[in-house]
């Protein structure tokens, strides 16, 4: 009760003092004094200090600037041909669906049955011919999304390849799939349809695997989960680094591995 009264006398200490303000206020008599305001006028730009950089900024920032900038120049390899990001048979997003694959069968020590990832996650158009910069991949693939995979039953693998029909395909590699107005038609192994009673290891992004996109098939069947550690545009960059240290400049090929009826 002490506590209650005390809280009431605080808050008449706020509230009376602005009755009376406003009382006073409303009780004073007010002139109107109509004027003229004529349509000429100057246009006046608020936002123009904000346009200027600050000067000390940019020479607090200068030597991270620098030493980015530097970073970001290192060539990891080459390509000898443009790889467009296209749907549904993006030379790209293939060749990324490819590293994800092989890359995370090496880390985790198992057999990857299908891996994808969204082509709206590959952030530009084209990695084109000629040098390929660690600035490069980060432009095409700026999110730290981590590599995952799992072990999924097939009815959930075939809600994936349902949603990637839906998106109207999207990079992948281990099965092919056949779409037909934005719906699965089929999807095979070796001309082999798809068990769906068995169970299979599935690899992507932890984006698409918590529900990204509207992949939220994950959220049910899923038997056992595999971490990497290792975000997708870091595994790309090691694998472009490492094969063309070995074997020069790039040179995929298209590969149908979506087909629209």
């Amino acid at each position: 009760m002490l506590l209650c009264s005390q809280y009431k006398m605080r808050k008449l200490l706020y509230i009376v003092p602005l009755l009376l303000l406003f009382a006073a206020i409303g009780c004073k008599p007010r002139n109107y004094v109509i004027q003229q305001i004529s349509p000429a006028g100057k246009r006046v730009n608020t936002l123009d200090s904000l346009n200027r950089p600050d000067s000390g900024i940019l020479a607090l920032i200068a030597p991270y600037k620098l030493k980015l900038d530097s970073q970001m120049k290192v060539v990891i390899g080459s390509t000898s041909v443009d790889m467009p990001n296209t749907r549904p048979n993006g030379t790209l997003g293939n060749f990324i669906a490819d590293i994800l694959k092989t890359q995370t069968q090496r880390i985790i020590k198992t057999d990857i049955d299908f891996a994808f990832t969204n082509i709206s996650g590959i952030r530009q158009p084209m990695l084109p011919e000629g040098e390929i910069t660690k600035g490069k991949i980060f432009e095409l693939l700026p999110f730290d999304n981590m590599v995952v995979a799992a072990e999924v039953k097939g009815e959930t693998l075939k809600k994936v390849f349902e949603q990637i029909a839906a998106k109207g395909g999207e990079a992948i590699t281990g099965f092919k799939l056949t779409i037909k107005d934005n719906k699965l038609v089929e999807a095979t192994y070796n001309n082999i349809p798809v068990d769906y009673t068995k169970n299979y290891v599935v690899c992507t992004t932890d984006f698409l695997f918590t529900g990204g996109d509207n992949y939220t098939m994950f959220k049910e069947g899923v038997v056992k989960e595999y971490k990497t550690g290792i975000t997708i545009r870091d595994m790309v960059m090691d694998y472009i680094y490492n094969i063309c240290a070995v074997n020069g400049a790039l040179t995929p090929q298209p590969d149908e591995r979506i087909t629209i009826q």
